[in-house]
């Protein structure tokens, strides 16, 4: 196998000695992913939001003590950051400071997301 490009992800990885190196988009193509399976409920991840609590500099996107739902992103938190839905309707990054996070019973959730 050694001339094959291709492999499971264990052999990939013995051959490359670091991580797995799949590509996610050439196995879509493929149609290696995102097949239905039947019987399967996957649960939707679970909405993140934040009360805004200092819009310093940015009192036309944020309002003080209203609610924001909050996209993962996993490198902006990194360094502090929240994606936020702000009042543009578009999703921009904020100083965590800014926010405190919150969590509500199931049906506030449901009542804003459906909002």
């Amino acid at each position: 196998m050694a001339g094959n490009a291709s492999g499971s992800c264990a052999e990939q990885h013995y051959r490359r000695r670091g991580f797995c190196l799949d590509s996610g988009a050439w196995r879509r193509a493929q149609g290696h992913e995102n097949q239905a399976l039947s019987g399967l409920k996957i649960d939707a991840p679970k909405k993140q939001f934040a009360v805004c609590i200092d819009n310093t500099d940015y009192a036309a996107s944020l309002i003080v003590r209203k609610i924001y739902e909050v996209l993962p992103d996993e490198e902006a938190a990194k360094n502090e950051f929240l994606r936020v839905i702000d009042e543009s309707g578009e999703d921009y990054l904020y100083h965590r400071s800014h926010f405190v996070l919150v969590e509500f019973p199931a049906e506030i959730e449901h009542a804003l997301t459906t909002a």
